[in-house]
C-alpha cells in the first residue's frame, strides 16, 4: 500500500479476501513477520492494525488462527 492509500479500509479488505481464500482451502492459520524497519518507522500503526485484524502479536511475529 502507497502512504497516500491508507485509512481506506484497504488493508483489513485485503486479509478479509486473505481469509475467505485460506478457509476455501483448509488453510486454519494466516501467519507472518514484520520487518524491523516497518516496526522502527510505524509501530503503532502496524500493532493497532492487526490487532484491530484479529492478529495475536509476538515480537514481530503475527499470527491468526481462522
Amino acid at each position: 500500500m502507497l502512504p497516500e492509500e491508507t485509512s481506506y479500509g484497504l488493508g483489513s479488505r485485503a486479509i478479509k479476501f486473505m481469509k475467505k481464500i485460506a478457509l476455501e482451502n483448509w488453510i486454519k492459520k494466516l501467519k507472518g513477520s514484520l520487518s524491523l524497519f516497518d516496526l522502527s518507522t510505524h509501530k503503532d500503526r502496524l500493532l493497532h492494525f492487526y490487532a484491530k485484524n484479529g492478529f495475536t502479536i509476538t515480537d514481530n511475529k503475527i499470527e491468526k488462527f481462522l
